[in-house]
């Protein structure tokens, strides 16, 4: 009867050890498993990051000949004879709508998808410059192009106190602040400028929101000139 007993025990002990065995043998199956998919998504993952972060370093810096728009590279649409209607009157129709001199010289002879499918029907696009002179963005004066931040904001009639901030969710870049109209005249200001100052180089300024508030937003010396 003890024999029997210990030949049993053995037999339940050796079972445990298997069963042990086949979960031990299934646990690392799995963990494989799972560190090979988990290898797998860090792969992909990174090479996602890798090309988004290539794509925002480029950056929108094709313009389109037809609306002066700034579109990525892909967004652009280079002329092809390839429409099966009317090839000729078309090409003339889009030559007509993007001269150069009419699009101030942007882009390289593409036109993004919106203009490309109201060219493609023979319509004028609702942004065209050349339809729309007063789409055309002014050019700039040489005594504008070479001014401070600090100065571009005292002759300017809206100042824009935005700010581009980290989000919580995803680290997401947002726009947060708001554009403040100053109820001033533009022209007098640059005129009256140095007020005070009349023998120094440079005024000293200080941007604030409001003139209650203690912090600054911006303070720079600019030129009188």
């Amino acid at each position: 009867m003890s024999d029997h007993r210990m030949r049993t025990k053995s037999r339940i002990s050796s079972f445990k050890k298997t069963i042990l065995c086949l979960k031990e043998k299934r646990r690392a199956r799995l963990n494989s498993v799972r560190k090979s998919n988990k290898n797998k998504i860090n792969s992909s993952r990174s090479k996602l990051l890798a090309d988004y972060k290539n794509i925002i370093k480029t950056g929108p810096n094709q313009t389109c000949s037809c609306c002066g728009r700034l579109c990525f590279k892909h967004s652009i649409k280079f002329f092809k004879n390839n429409v099966k209607q009317d090839k000729a009157a078309i090409q003339k129709f889009r030559d007509d709508l993007c001269k150069p001199e009419v699009t101030q010289g942007f882009g390289v002879r593409g036109v993004c998808g919106t203009c490309d499918g109201y060219l493609k029907n023979m319509k004028i696009p609702p942004l065209s410059l050349a339809a729309h002179a007063d789409l055309r963005f002014p050019v700039v004066p040489n005594s504008v192009r070479n001014q401070t931040s600090l100065e571009e904001r005292l002759i300017s009639p809206r100042i824009p106190f935005m700010q581009i901030r980290v989000s919580h969710i995803d680290q997401q870049f947002s726009i947060q602040g708001r554009v403040v109209n100053v109820p001033s005249d533009v022209i007098n200001n640059v005129k009256i400028l140095p007020r005070m100052f009349n023998e120094t180089a440079v005024i000293p300024i200080a941007l604030k929101k409001k003139k209650s508030f203690k912090s600054i937003v911006q303070q720079e010396s600019i030129r009188p000139n």
